[in-house]
């Protein structure tokens, strides 16, 4: 994953090393999840990152951009979990129910919050249309590829093409983002069985057949943050 700026970095200094730019990503993250981001201040991110504010300045330039990449690399992370999920051994079915598990279970509040942001400032950010593009893609990618291997083996029966039914399924886990954000973050774990359920009952009918629980121990549920 590049965690570059899109810009670079100016002249004159050099730009922060990658290992370092992810504790400050991660910093915005938190941030985030306590408020809105646009009432996040770079001087907020530099005192949770333990940086200097002009060494943010130089490397993102602006606020907006900081926020966008950190936004960008959370979800690029979570993408790339799916991904992993998708290319992993198993059945096509087997693989559907561990990415049914994915979405439903791990890190829902953090993911949510994060993904209904940057939608929101989507509307008049070229910026973070941009990133809301390239995450939604590359979740469409993984799940019509997911479906083409399930179709091309018989495991899965459908009643339209591959790339509608993975948008389809994409819409669905974007309407349990929002359930997650209307339950509130109290209720972000209990509930997770609720939007699993809900959820395999969506690739129930576009896949054909049952996606019972895989079980995943808690551990690999949640192998990042």
């Amino acid at each position: 994953m590049n965690l570059m700026t899109k810009g670079g970095t100016k002249r004159g200094r050099p730009p922060i090393d990658p290992d370092d730019l992810v504790p400050i990503l991660e910093a915005v993250l938190r941030l985030a999840t306590t408020k809105n981001s646009q009432l996040i201040t770079v001087r907020e991110i530099a005192q949770e990152a333990d940086v200097s504010v002009g060494r943010l300045q130089h490397h993102f330039g602006t606020r907006d951009e900081l926020i966008g990449t950190a936004f960008e690399h959370h979800l690029l992370k979570v993408t790339d979990r799916l991904q992993n999920l998708r290319d992993a051994p198993g059945s096509a079915r087997e693989r559907m129910s561990r990415m049914i598990d994915e979405i439903a279970f791990n890190r829902a509040w953090r993911r949510s919050t994060i993904w209904i942001d940057l939608i929101a400032h989507a509307v008049s950010s070229d910026r973070y249309r941009a990133a809301v593009e390239r995450i939604n893609d590359a979740w469409n990618r993984v799940f019509t590829e997911l479906i083409a291997d399930g179709e091309a083996v018989g495991e899965f029966r459908l009643s339209a093409t591959a790339e509608m039914t993975a948008a389809h399924l994409v819409a669905v886990s974007d309407g349990l983002t929002v359930m997650v954000i209307t339950d509130g973050e109290g209720q972000a774990e209990s509930r997770g069985q609720a939007r699993r359920d809900m959820l395999a009952a969506a690739v129930s009918a576009a896949l054909g057949g049952e996606f019972p629980t895989s079980h995943l121990p808690r551990d690999d549920r949640t192998p990042f943050v």
